[in-house]
């Protein structure tokens, strides 16, 4: 039972910060708090800004259910099931599922915000100015 809690445990702690982007996003808050690269446009145009939180708060939620989906199957197999953790390969398994799955939700809403702007529209990283 030593290491039988650790994945669903770490899917856990995978969820946090996507629950918490996922709540910036909701709130409208994603471009100024979570330091996505968006260009001035974005930035400065009302309706994309809406745009681009709506982006993160739609894939960061995404994210959030794809971490939380193995958490509650594991325990729940764990629990009823009495099975125990079957092998290192199943550990790795589950932690590249971990990895590049909710990542990938995560990360798609960054490469849709670069989009948003117009081609030759500086990108800068933060809403205090751009990149140097």
């Amino acid at each position: 039972m030593g290491n039988d809690w650790f994945p669903p445990i770490a899917f856990l702690g995978a969820a946090v910060p996507m629950a918490w982007q996922a709540y910036r996003g909701f709130r409208g808050t994603a471009l100024e708090k979570m330091n996505y690269k968006a260009s001035d446009a974005v930035r400065e145009s009302p309706e994309l800004t809406r745009k681009a939180n709506e982006l993160v708060a739609r894939w960061c939620t995404a994210a959030t259910v794809l971490v939380l989906i193995p958490v509650v199957t594991l325990t729940l197999l764990w629990i009823f099931a009495t099975i125990t953790f079957p092998s290192w390969a199943f550990f790795w398994s589950v932690m590249v599922y971990m990895c590049v799955v909710p990542l990938a939700a995560v990360y798609y809403p960054q490469y849709r915000i670069r989009r948003l702007a117009p081609p030759h529209a500086p990108v800068s990283r933060s809403a205090d100015g751009p990149d140097t």
